[in-house]
């Protein structure tokens, strides 16, 4: 929430003459903040009760202390840490498969002309393997 002096608004300058308070956008209110000396205990009642006081419309919908909010924060910052690599991980994969199919599908007329001049499928497994294989291995180098 802030407040600002010497704003301009069109429509509403002659009411207020340029002052506005902002408050975060949100469906239901806003956040409220409140500091206790060390060691003190604030409930929701009593800060319900004494916003009553400024103003009979307000209300607490919800309080949290600092550590769940921090605990909060830290659970969606572990879940976007979990959630980003994993996404990286399966999009390169995706591309390594499409690099490697694209390689054999390059090769099979020379796969089939081994086979028929009569090389064993040992030799051509090993042969396309070590092609496949070797992009691999120097991609990997360049990480």
């Amino acid at each position: 929430m802030g407040v600002t002096a010497n704003g301009y608004h069109p429509t509403f300058f002659k009411d207020d003459q340029g002052a506005r308070v902002f408050f975060p956008k949100m469906s239901f209110g806003f956040p409220l903040t409140v500091r206790t000396t060390p060691g003190a205990e604030l409930d929701k009642q009593q800060v319900s009760d004494l916003l009553k006081k400024i103003d009979g419309s307000l209300f607490v919908y919800e309080s949290h202390g600092l550590e769940a909010e921090y605990n909060e924060v830290v659970r969606r910052e572990s879940l976007i840490i979990v959630i980003v690599p994993t996404l990286m991980l399966l999009l390169c994969s995706a591309g390594i498969f499409g690099v490697l199919s694209y390689n054999i599908n390059l090769r099979r007329y020379e796969i089939v002309i081994r086979m028929a001049v009569g090389a064993t499928r040992s030799s051509v497994y090993q042969n396309s393997i070590l092609h496949l294989v070797a992009p691999v291995v120097g991609g990997g180098g360049l990480f």
